[in-house]
């Protein structure tokens, strides 16, 4: 996950776990937020919740013996290898061979999620299959056990970069096809947001793939490393897959990164000393029967980077680049993308300058019979898909889980196992809640959103009134010197730093704007390069006002240079930082339509 952050907040709310007394920090709020209550309350779905029978499928569930710890005793059963009967009689493959899950946590962390709103008390759990999803063999066999074994929910917090033409098919999304046709299947949207870049196939006369970015058409993509080793995946895909594995195709494409100047491609030390060139040269060739693949084939149409990539020089780029080996091959319907996905828990460690906006929804996300899940950050992937279908259908407006041992994750993966936990409940009210059903309850909504590229922490949103109670000084004073023509003010969003950081209010205007008042930065009248602080006080005679406080996010990152700036990390919730929001009207066409996530109440889970 993109945005897996380790947090340690603690307060008082007793979670549903039985073992070494974990608990979830923040359930009360979780639980007030998506309007739970009647439902974990209802002795209806108390009755019936141990019925509703889930699957969470993944690549690993780590310890078993973290999961007796974490989960609820005798509520889930980890099916690490699949039964010869089954894979027998739906020809699955050879029954002696098995892939063993990987050992990774994200498969124990999602159910820990998903348990936590899942249970009404520590006595009224679901029923959950941690199914071993490790290979597109595991995958055939998981969705074929979920459906012999009555499974109503399929929970999959994971996608692909490739395995498909990002159009809802492909091999991955017919095997997704047979299980979401039959039950509910929640898919993570996946943490891509920023980080992609789509482009028609052309070339020029060399062979390199132009795109189109916002400087105009180049052969270069630019990608900036923040950290000295910063793993990454870089994914070079395109449109040439069909229903079949391994079809193959005899469009070519290569892929490299270049260094800072451009013109030679990156290199750097590998273990053993030596250094290698960043980049992915694989021949693609045609599948079909009897054809064996020789050393550097490779039927799938993509190429994979796995790479340490160090940190840039100031102000530099790297950059990416692909060649078509034979360009007399491809034609206006081919399209590639490329995506990046960060390897480490460092958020925003990676800056893809040129990535393009939307069509970020990766595989199975894409299909048509899921229900995506996304959040509120700007990691949260965003559609529409190749065959322009909005993605994703649910936003939650939070996926932060804080547990007692310092653990807890936020992400459209945690986003897509708490919204597993609501449907679970709904399930058991309704039993015969369908896909349908469920997509009847969000709430379309246009909105602008306080993150934007750059951010090194999240914001989570808040009513400008829940602001207001605490600094309603500062909101005065911006009313005031900005005016509220026709009642309105031009505090338009609010929100707060995650951590107990400063507020935030976002305005319909510059803030620059508040130079009629304050002394504001007299040269660049580009908000955007400046950070821009209010802060309240109180005089020795009583009375109130407002300091105001600017500097250039350039030099944010670094040191303090103000004594104010001593004051802001040593007391952040002083403070209010104002920033620029485009107010979004009901007819705008460039603003995003997100479907908010709103828990109906228990007799209203049919939408009837």
């Amino acid at each position: 996950m993109r945005s897996l952050v380790v947090l340690a907040i603690l307060s008082s709310v007793a979670a549903v776990f039985a073992a070494d007394d974990l608990k979830l920090e923040n359930r009360a709020d979780l639980i007030k937020k998506l309007a739970l209550d009647p439902y974990i309350s209802s002795v209806r779905v108390k009755d019936r919740i141990r019925d509703v029978k889930v699957a969470i499928i993944d690549q690993g569930f780590g310890k078993r013996e973290n999961l007796v710890r974490d989960l609820p005793l005798g509520r889930y059963e980890v099916v690490e290898t699949y039964d010869a009967k089954l894979i027998e009689t739906f020809k699955l493959g050879n029954p002696a061979t098995q892939k063993a899950l990987d050992g990774s946590e994200h498969g124990r962390q999602m159910a820990m999620s998903f348990f936590s709103l899942a249970c009404p008390d520590k006595d009224s759990c679901p029923f959950v299959y941690l199914l071993n999803g490790n290979g597109i063999t595991n995958m055939e066999r998981a969705v074929r056990f979920a459906i012999e074994n009555g499974v109503k929910i399929v929970l999959y917090a994971r996608n692909q970069e490739y395995g498909g033409n990002f159009d809802g098919r492909g091999y991955l999304n017919g095997v997704v096809s047979q299980a979401a046709s039959r039950l509910i299947w929640i898919n993570a949207a996946g943490n891509y947001g920023k980080m992609v870049h789509n482009a028609q196939v052309s070339a020029d006369r060399d062979g390199w793939l132009k795109f189109t970015t916002k400087s105009g058409e180049t052969t270069r993509l630019k990608l900036k490393s923040k950290l000295a080793r910063n793993s990454m995946k870089l994914v070079l895909a395109w449109n040439r897959y069909t229903d079949v594995e391994e079809s193959g195709t005899d469009r070519d494409l290569d892929f490299y990164v270049y260094d800072e100047t451009g013109s030679n491609i990156l290199k750097i030390k590998g273990a053993d000393g030596n250094e290698r060139e960043i980049k992915s040269t694989l021949k693609q060739v045609v599948g079909g029967a009897g054809v064996t693949l020789q050393p550097g084939e490779s039927f799938m149409p993509r190429e994979i980077i796995d790479a340490e990539i160090p940190k840039n020089a100031d102000g530099k780029s790297f950059f990416l680049r692909a060649m078509a080996k034979d360009p007399s091959k491809f034609d206006a319907t081919d399209r590639v993308r490329i995506t990046i996905v960060p390897q480490g828990k460092v958020v925003d460690a990676i800056e893809f300058e040129d990535a393009t906006e939307g069509r970020e929804i990766m595989i199975p996300a894409d299909n048509p019979l899921v229900i995506a899940v996304g959040d509120l950050t700007d990691a949260s992937a965003n559609g529409p898909t190749m065959d322009g279908r909005a993605k994703p259908e649910v936003v939650l407006e939070t996926s932060v889980t804080q547990f007692n041992d310092g653990d807890g994750s936020s992400g459209t993966s945690n986003a897509s196992a708490l919204f597993a936990g609501v449907v679970a409940l709904m399930k058991a009210q309704e039993p015969d809640l369908t896909r349908e059903d469920v997509l009847r309850h969000v709430k379309k909504t246009r909105r602008a959103d306080l993150r934007r590229p750059g951010e090194t922490q999240g914001i989570d949103n808040m009513k400008i009134e829940d602001v207001r109670a605490v600094h309603g000084t500062v909101i005065d004073a911006v009313n005031e010197i900005l005016g509220t023509p026709n009642g309105r003010s031009p505090v338009v969003l609010a929100g707060r730093y995650q951590s107990n950081g400063p507020y935030v209010i976002a305005l319909d205007r510059s803030p620059l704007e508040l130079g009629t008042t304050f002394p504001l930065p007299p040269r660049d009248r580009n908000p955007d390069h400046y950070e821009i602080f209010l802060v309240p006080y109180r005089d020795g005679f009583g009375r109130t006002g407002v300091w105001c406080y600017y500097r250039d996010r350039a030099r944010a990152q670094g040191a303090p240079e103000a004594r104010w700036e001593e004051d802001l990390k040593r007391e952040p919730a002083r403070f209010v930082r104002v920033t620029r929001a485009r107010r979004i009207e009901k007819d705008s066409r460039d603003a995003q339509e997100l479907p908010i996530w709103r828990t109906p109440a228990p007799a209203d889970a049919r939408g009837r």
